[in-house]
């Protein structure tokens, strides 16, 4: 996954205690990505100016966003901001949980998002709730609409009879 100066990575983690000076939540190799800092609690973006503010707690689930807004990095911790940094990299990620020198997160990792845009703290918060942040406002004409897993409508309806569906 390319993920760029203006990005947004979300997840939800939950550490178990370790003391690794760095354990890869999403990356391609030891020198960028996402990194838990065991020792320390603290969330780091990998050639960042500094780690987040904020100390995860073990043993317990953590939604965690970090938003790079042309090189403006911002840490999230349960839909509250939780330390700032600058000099975002961009970077292509190609691992989840561990890297190429062997800096295995300890622990679980759930719902990795990646996103090619700087999400708003009003969307982070929403995927914090566990309200997925992602709405979106379709009118499909003459196309067939393919919905893979859950279909959610929020509002509207949808006319699914025969009339307007072919299989």
């Amino acid at each position: 996954v390319s993920v760029g100066t203006t990005s947004t990575i979300a997840m939800w983690v939950k550490p178990i205690p370790s003391s690794d000076s760095f354990a890869t939540l999403f990356s391609a190799d030891a020198s960028n990505g996402i990194y838990y800092r065991g020792a320390s609690r603290k969330i780091a973006l990998f050639g960042a100016s500094a780690e987040s503010t904020t100390l995860l707690t073990e043993n317990a689930w953590t939604h965690i966003a970090i938003v790079n807004n042309a090189g403006s990095v911002t840490y999230y911790f349960n839909g509250v901001a939780g330390g700032t940094a600058t000099s975002g990299p961009a970077y292509t990620a190609t691992r989840i949980g561990n890297d190429s020198g062997s800096e295995n997160f300890k622990g679980r990792l759930n719902d990795l998002r990646a996103y090619s845009r700087a999400l708003t703290t009003a969307e982070i918060a929403a995927l914090a709730a566990g309200n997925g942040g992602d709405t979106y406002t379709a009118t499909l004409s003459g196309n067939p609409l393919v919905a893979q897993n859950n279909l959610t409508i929020t509002s509207g309806t949808l006319d699914a009879s025969a009339s307007n569906c072919s299989s």
